[in-house]
């Protein structure tokens, strides 16, 4: 039993760890997107609207993505998520009354 409980602590701590590192790359969006309007505009990619659609996508999502690629890339294989709610419960055929 105590194996049990040191081995879901480690989860949620491994959860946590993997929580906070996505709530930094997120809000660092605003320098991404200055970082990636300037180059656009400075190669006068498209519209400015373009521009700027494209910076709002990117300025989050390529970090983010970069971001899980790094994070799935350190766990075990075969684990989807580092802590899953229920991950103990045992699922199977229902009992018919």
């Amino acid at each position: 039993m105590q194996c049990r409980v040191r081995v879901r602590r480690a989860e949620r701590s491994r959860f946590c760890k993997e929580s906070m590192i996505r709530s930094y790359v997120v809000p660092f969006a605003f320098v991404t997107f200055r970082i990636v309007g300037g180059v656009l505009q400075v190669t006068h990619v498209g519209t400015f609207q373009e521009q700027l659609a494209l910076s709002a996508w990117v300025c989050w999502a390529a970090p983010l993505l970069v971001t899980e690629l790094v994070i799935r890339r350190g766990r075990p294989s075969g684990r989807p998520s580092a802590y899953v709610v229920g991950a103990d419960l045992q699922v199977g055929p229902v009992p018919v009354s």
